[in-house]
């Protein structure tokens, strides 16, 4: 199953964001979505499409990443500009008022560990440099720095949607139609031009059956509704109408948190897919709705778990294994006798199709006006003050689900609903009375096996979501990494040029890649894409990595002049440069080309089986000490090599690090690397925020080296811990560092003394290869 391969985020459900108190008069805050739960950022989990600015309390840009120039089309002259300049009214004056109101309040106890102002709410942003304006999901937090003043952390995520738009005549017949109505719904446009709106938005229907046709009426007030596909195949919509022109808006994914209380109550759930998934308010549908009206084998999966002992606070379910705990052909009593992560790992190498040709039963959600989408759900059990909750990560992947042939979806709808049918009374989740409720969940029927508070659990990491609109509107394409038979059947470019003229070398080739055979797709980025491929006149067909990075969309910024080649991109530069000063721990660039549109990065590909030491660290539950020190020892000897050429990183973390089939380690991906010189300060960063310094997210000018030892820090811990040291930016600011164990006092000092949050006194990289605990 190839969503089922995907990595997928559960961050959330490990940690649960704290709860602030809002102010007593919320009328300043923008929508009826006022969520009073602070979700915090996704830390380790989330691709990188995030644009992080901060500002001060008139909202002017005091520091922003590389994505916020490639999402508004920013450069460095937007240092000390309004961020309300990217914002497209009615949400720019909405957020302006918010900001004068606060301005004006009594800073509060509260804020010492912030306030969000906004949480998942899509709004409308302007591009700078030109462009038609677009939509992002925007997280907006205050935060009151150790001088008493204000500021603001805002992450937006770009949303980039599918729609189309249909001119109505009275009776709400399509008069014309723009847009991409084959991709969304699989109709040619004279396919639907003279029929009734309702052949794509079957809820517009007008239920008064004595004036049969369309209910226009009703879109402004409810705007979310279900599309259906030429194949029958349901999935979201936003609909506004004006003077009879209909817009029809489906997100490609949608993604966010819903926790549930143990008899079943929904406790919270993120805006997003409350109201584009569901077609409900939060408000609606918090401490009011069950879970099973929305989800309706929810209680079917919970049971299942719960008679196998797979539901425990130590363990991740994913969607496969809630699907087989829902099948007819799930053998409870089989995995009765494994250990939990035993179990959960059999169900997920269990094919989707049974011997006998039964098919596993899709999850599905109950939108407002009854369409049913296909989803994917990942389970924990959590722990809180008063009760036991089950978190929810909910998935929508439109392309996934439009994919499914029409006999496939109406068989597997028919199979869904035959194991509700079947379901037994006290299976379901109902909403007695608090007091005498029961359910699965309830701790009268919690399994033995459970680990008390004090008993040290360790933590797997959980996997990397899929992309899409989360709590903050992630929408990115999918990463893949290059195991063992990943590989895809060849491709070659389609060339003028015979074959036999190359291997002769008669004439070069018409463009720079007709000299290779793309062999598969490493992974896809915000800056471009990443192929596996060999050249054709190499008889050996040793593996290369051609990184493509489009032009369009290198910043302004990351260009540099060099006085041989000209304008090229900082990286190409800079990998040029460690050509020329060769070390075993740092990438090794075999060539690059152009075209007009992409730069062509050629890159040694580092053994055949090389994976990043995220997956390593998954693979191994227990590395030994001598291992942390060797990896990481060769990590640090990267780094110190590349700011000996006065170079900086900006975006270490276990994804960018290589280990081969030998030990030795790579230190890979240079797209957010930069010249550094004493005296000098960054005023935009690249990287990931879970891997971001303190100073970074208070908005201050940065000189880089320091920078780069905060996020050794950081992969240090998470090298020993198996886990981010910091969970959100709360925390980076100021958390105390957790220490769940000590694997040896030298280490722990280490960690200590290059997450120092004083710049002043944080380790400088060779203080961190000449500490005792490296050099023992």
């Amino acid at each position: 199953e190839s969503f089922g391969n995907r990595r997928q985020t559960l961050e959330m459900l490990h940690n649960l964001p704290p709860i602030y108190e809002m102010p007593q008069n919320t009328s300043e805050l923008p929508y009826s979505t006022q969520y009073t739960r602070a979700l915090h950022a996704p830390s380790r989990f989330l691709p990188q499409n995030q644009a992080i600015l901060t500002t001060d309390a008139d909202a002017t840009i005091l520091l922003f990443n590389d994505m916020a120039s490639l999402c508004f089309g920013f450069d460095k002259s937007f240092i000390g500009q309004s961020i309300l300049k990217a914002l497209e009214d009615p949400f720019r004056t909405q957020i302006k008022h918010i900001l004068k109101r606060r301005r004006n309040l009594v800073k509060e106890n509260q804020l010492e560990k912030g306030l969000v102002l906004v949480c998942g709410i899509v709004v409308p942003i302007r591009k700078m440099n030109g462009e038609t304006s677009s939509a992002a999901s925007l997280w907006l937090k205050e935060k009151v720095t150790e001088e008493g003043k204000s500021i603001y952390i805002w992450i937006f995520e770009e949303i980039y949607e599918t729609s189309l738009s249909a001119q109505l005549d009275e009776k709400g017949n399509v008069l014309e139609i723009t847009g991409t109505t084959k991709d969304l719904f699989g109709y040619e446009p004279d396919q639907v031009i003279g029929k009734p709106i309702t052949q794509l938005i079957p809820a517009l229907t007008n239920e008064n059956k004595t004036n049969p046709g369309v209910n226009l009426n009703k879109i402004e007030k409810l705007k979310y509704y279900g599309g259906k596909s030429k194949n029958g195949i349901c999935f979201p919509t936003m609909v506004n109408i004006s003077v009879h022109r209909l817009k029809i808006v489906s997100l490609p994914s949608i993604a966010g948190l819903i926790t549930v209380h143990s008899n079943g109550r929904i406790q919270s759930i993120n805006p997003v897919p409350a109201k584009y998934l569901f077609g409900y308010s939060t408000e609606t549908l918090v401490e009011k709705f069950s879970i099973d009206q929305i989800i309706p084998q929810f209680s079917k999966i919970v049971a299942g778990l719960r008679r196998c002992k797979l539901l425990q606070f130590s363990s991740t379910v994913n969607n496969h294994a809630c699907r087989w705990a829902i099948s007819e052909i799930f053998n409870t009593e089989k995995y009765k006798s494994m250990e939990v992560e035993q179990s959960l790992k059999h169900l997920e190498r269990q094919p989707s199709i049974n011997a006998s040709g039964q098919a596993l039963p899709i999850i599905y959600a109950v939108h407002r006006d009854g369409s049913q989408f296909e989803i994917q759900l990942q389970l924990r059990l959590i722990k809180s003050e008063q009760e036991d909750l089950v978190s929810v990560w909910v998935t929508y992947d439109r392309i996934y689900a439009l994919k499914r042939p029409k006999k496939a979806a109406i068989a597997v709808a028919a199979a869904t609903a035959a194991v509700i049918g079947k379901m037994q009374p006290e299976e379901r989740l109902k909403i007695p009375p608090m007091d005498q409720a029961k359910h699965p969940l309830s701790p009268k029927s919690r399994p033995a096996i459970i680990k008390s508070e004090t008993e040290q659990v360790p933590f797997k990491r959980p996997p990397i979501r899929t992309y899409g609109v989360s709590s903050f509107g992630s929408v990115d394409k999918k990463k893949a990494l290059f195991p063992n038979g990943m590989e895809e059947e060849p491709e070659e470019r389609k060339s003028t040029i015979p074959a036999i003229q190359i291997e002769k070398k008669q004439e070069r080739p018409s463009h720079p890649m007709d000299a290779y055979v793309i062999v598969g797709t490493l992974g896809e980025g915000a800056y471009g894409t990443a192929k596996l491929a060999y050249r054709k006149d190499d008889p050996k067909q040793t593996k290369v990595v051609i990184k493509f990075i489009a032009k369009s969309r290198i910043i302004l910024d990351s260009w540099i002049r060099d006085r041989q080649l000209g304008l090229i991109p900082l990286e190409i530069h800079i990998l040029k440069k460690l050509k020329e000063h060769p070390q075993v721990n740092c990438c090794s660039l075999e060539t690059y080309m152009e075209d007009e549109d992409n730069y062509f990065v050629v890159m040694k590909l580092y053994g055949t089986s090389s994976m990043d030491l995220f997956d390593y660290i998954e693979l191994n539950e227990k590395i030994s000490e001598a291992e942390v020190k060797d990896i990481f020892r060769q990590v640090a000897m990267a780094v110190e090599h590349i700011q000996s050429l006065r170079i900086v990183h900006r975006d270490i973390k276990d994804e960018n690090i290589l280990l081969d089939e030998t030990g030795c380690v790579h230190l890979i991906d240079f797209g957010s690397a930069a010249y550094f010189r004493k005296g000098r300060t960054f005023d935009t960063f690249g990287g990931t925020l879970d891997y971001c310094a303190p100073e970074i997210l208070k908005g201050m000018p940065y000189e880089g080296p320091a920078q780069d030892i905060w996020s050794l820090g950081t992969l240090l811990y998470t090298l020993i811990y198996r886990e981010n040291p910091f969970y959100n930016v709360d925390e980076i600011l100021e958390q105390d560092l957790r220490i769940p164990f000590v694997m040896s006092e030298g280490s722990l000092d280490l960690i200590k003394k290059m997450l120092n949050r004083d710049v002043e006194k944080r380790y400088n990289i060779h203080e961190v290869l000449e500490h005792p605990w490296l050099k023992s």
